[in-house]
């Protein structure tokens, strides 16, 4: 009797299950994970782990090439500044000389520089017989001082046109003082004798055609 009893009840136990029950379902039964489950929650942790990993070190990439870029275009910002310093400083000092000159004394290395050289010059200066001339600054000149510089300019298209000027001419045109007048010739030219004054650098012939076109005061 007691062999059928445990038979019986084994019988019933048997037939309370359902087909097909897994491992899983089991588990979610007992509220319990088992390690199947546990090994998909494992993996799906690292892959998302690894995804982080990368957005950061791509992040960590594009900061560090934007710091490069930045670094560079600061550091093209200053060498232009010294750049153009140099030249500022030789126009003036020089007052005349050509574009050979001021490349090869300002260091010039590239096309680059080049042409931050020339936008420099337009500034600062006049194309005179092919040849770089500083401007006669008179903002901040008093009035005699003013008609000086004005004078000069004037001088600077004379010599433009012709290589040599004669100066009884510049005289009853400028109506400056001799030794004023005198002055001014001085610093562009060069007395040839009987008063006769000649622009003091050759003419440039290649660099006179080249800027005619590109400088509105050659034409």
């Amino acid at each position: 009797m007691l062999f059928c009893g445990r038979y019986l009840d084994h019988v019933m136990e048997v037939s309370a299950r359902k087909p097909g029950t897994t491992a899983a379902a089991a588990s979610a039964k007992t509220g319990r994970p088992n390690a199947k489950d546990n090994h998909k929650q494992e993996h799906k942790h690292h892959h998302t782990q690894l995804g982080i990993d990368e957005k950061v070190e791509q992040l960590g990439k594009k900061e560090s090439v934007e710091q490069d870029e930045e670094g560079e275009e600061e550091t093209r910002q200053v060498k232009r500044y010294q750049l153009e310093s140099k030249v500022e400083n030789l126009i003036k000092q020089a007052k005349v000389a050509s574009f050979k000159e001021i490349c090869a004394r300002v260091g010039v290395r590239s096309r680059e520089e080049i042409g931050v050289v020339l936008e420099k010059l337009q500034m600062d200066a006049m194309i005179v017989q092919g040849n770089w001339v500083v401007r006669s600054g008179y903002e901040n000149y008093s009035k005699e001082e003013r008609r000086q510089a004005l004078a000069r300019t004037y001088l600077m298209c004379l010599f433009q046109r012709n290589r040599i000027i004669d100066k009884k001419q510049v005289v009853q045109i400028l109506k400056l003082d001799y030794e004023s007048t005198r002055r001014i010739l001085t610093d562009l030219s060069t007395c040839v004798g009987k008063g006769k004054w000649e622009f003091r650098k050759k003419t440039d012939i290649e660099v006179r055609l080249k800027f005619l076109t590109l400088l509105p005061q050659l034409q």
